[in-house]
């Protein structure tokens, strides 16, 4: 991921458990000790699926509590809106 003033992170990211068919739940390490819970919801819907992504950072190194608070949460929003969308993309081809 690139990040706001040109930070890049790289997340290693890994599903923990499952809901079939509703839910993936995660755990995203950083680099640092940054680490996040995970969420997928998936709602059936006619036509497709309704898909939210949620996080939620259980830890957060000193440079990433700055980042987020200097804007970086809002920025996660915009990666996590593009990241739903692109899935949509790819499954509906």
């Amino acid at each position: 991921m690139r990040g706001p003033f040109g930070l890049g992170r790289v997340a290693r990211t890994r599903v923990v458990s499952s809901e079939e068919p509703s839910s993936l739940h995660g755990l995203a390490e950083l680099r640092g000790g940054t680490r996040a819970s995970v969420r997928w919801n998936i709602v059936s819907e006619r036509p497709g699926s309704r898909v939210t992504l949620t996080a939620t950072v259980e830890r957060a190194s000193a440079v990433d509590r700055v980042v987020l608070l200097l804007g970086g949460r809002r920025w996660l929003e915009r990666v996590f809106e593009a990241a739903v969308a692109r899935l949509g993309e790819v499954i509906g081809d």
